[in-house]
């Protein structure tokens, strides 16, 4: 991938500053251990009437097809210490030059030595800004730079043109809490892409946390999600947490998304564990392997939308797997032997609800912590936690929850179980919500009629009618 910023001015900014790192391979002359083996034309790399920083531009014109602006480093370098390659081209007097850039493994080249070609076009009349990163060079891969060349990419030549301020940008350090790099500036050796519902852009380099790049992530549609999948899997236990940043782009309001793990390509999904991305800032996000249920086994990382309806233009950066210790999870509160919602569902608990629009990570009415659930129901919606596998009733004498009825009036709900995912329902048992405050409620097991299995908890509008947006937090079975 490519990426171009336009700068019609014919200033001469002051010269670029270059981070520790990086490799000057031309700055008003050739870097150090730089030499010109360019071919098929005229290249002055002394030219000083149209250049774009300090005192001197590379002036190329390509007199037979594919001629070429090589420019050759000795030793080799070695591709891992980069992630792009970034200079400034000018098209000339008129039209567009059309032109490729590709890298030679060798001087030689050829077959299996140089890398596929990556297109861009130069605008006569300005400088524009080419940004490629080494990752679109992937057939075969650039793990050793030895000449990076600037090639017409027509068959027949291109009138004069102009290059400056060439260089190679550092890769960016590995952070010390990064055990497992997934990506930095790019996806690390053996994983992949598999997002869903996208377009999702891999090397934005417009909105970035560290580095040269970011994830540009657009979820065009419900459920859509960014999906990190190494080959082969990992082992679970050999780290802590995943974590990476997030930002939540220009539109107004929070994304809303949540991380899960897959085990297997297809299937072996733990639970999910939700976050919000705030607008405008970016935000670490952690979350602990034991929130995800302990994956034997890591496959797919992937953050995708809750919602079901997609998310605005949001970024992701710095994503890692790592064995820093975490903070255990708090303790459970008094009535809450197994714990079903606490900040998030808790693992092997699944949301089953139906009939509505619930979000498992409101951040406006909390009891504790930091979520709440969010519910608006829709007529006889229903609230609905699922476990696998089901659990003995007779380990439980009641379930407690804390409801608060929201903004006025009073939500008019009921609960009760299922011993099965369809079917097996108890007796229904009314509960009221009053609005602006928090309610905790305790429904003896018994009163359901002492269900020998448990396998569904809900909470249901009784009245036909639906019901306006109430809270939920702190469900445990007691």
């Amino acid at each position: 991938m490519l990426f171009a910023l336009n700068d019609a001015s014919m200033r001469v900014p002051a010269r670029t500053a270059f981070a520790l790192g990086d490799e000057v391979v031309y700055a008003d002359a050739l870097g150090a251990n730089w030499a010109n083996w360019s071919w098929g034309g005229s290249y002055n790399l002394n030219h000083t009437g149209t250049v774009y920083a300090g005192s001197s531009a590379i002036e190329a014109t390509m007199t037979s097809g594919y001629a070429g602006l090589s420019l050759r480093v000795d030793p080799g370098l070695p591709g891992a210490n980069y992630s792009v390659i970034q200079f400034w081209v000018h098209g000339g007097a008129s039209g567009t030059r059309q032109l490729q850039v590709f890298v030679h493994l060798t001087d030689s080249g050829g077959p299996g030595n140089e890398t596929n070609a990556v297109p861009f076009d130069a605008p006569a009349g300005q400088w524009t800004k080419v940004v490629i990163p080494l990752s679109a060079f992937n057939s075969p891969p650039a793990t050793t730079i030895k000449r990076i060349n600037i090639q017409d990419r027509t068959g027949a030549g291109q009138p004069t043109f102009y290059v400056d301020e060439i260089k190679l940008l550092a890769a960016p350090t590995v952070p010390a809490d990064c055990t497992t790099p997934v990506y930095l500036d790019a996806l690390a050796a053996g994983w992949q892409n598999w997002s869903w519902g996208g377009p999702h852009d891999f090397a934005n380099s417009t909105t970035v946390q560290d580095g040269n790049f970011a994830i540009e992530a657009n979820m065009t549609s419900g459920y859509a999600g960014l999906s990190f999948r190494v080959d082969p899997g990992l082992t679970g236990s050999s780290y802590t947490s995943i974590r990476f940043w997030v930002h939540g782009g220009s539109a107004s309001g929070k994304r809303k998304l949540q991380v899960f793990v897959q085990q297997n390509d297809t299937g072996g999904d733990t639970n999910t564990v939700p976050f919000n991305a705030t607008p405008g800032q970016w935000t670490q996000v952690v979350i602990p392997l034991y929130a995800l249920g302990n994956p034997a086994t890591i496959k797919r990382i992937n953050i995708q939308d809750r919602t079901g309806a997609g998310q605005p233009t949001f970024y992701v950066d710095t994503v890692c797997l790592s064995n820093d210790p975490v903070s255990p999870p708090p303790p459970p509160p008094p009535n809450c032997t197994t714990p079903i919602y606490l900040d998030a569902l808790a693992p092997n608990w699944h949301n089953w609800s139906w009939n509505g629009s619930y979000d498992f990570a409101g951040d406006t009415v909390v009891q504790a912590g930091t979520f709440a659930i969010e519910a608006t129901m829709s007529p006889y919606g229903g609230l609905s936690f699922r476990v696998d596998p089901g659990l003995p009733g007779n380990s439980y004498t009641a379930v407690f929850l804390w409801v608060h009825g929201g903004a006025s009036g009073v939500r008019q709900l009921q609960v009760f179980i299922q011993q099965n995912d369809t079917g097996g329902d108890t007796n229904t048992v009314p509960i009221d919500a009053p609005a602006g405050q928090w309610t905790q409620i305790g429904i003896p097991l018994w009163a359901f009629g002492s269900p020998a299995t448990i396998k569904r908890i809900n909470i249901q509008d009784r009245t036909g009618a639906g019901q306006p947006t109430f809270y939920v937090d702190t469900v445990c079975l007691s």
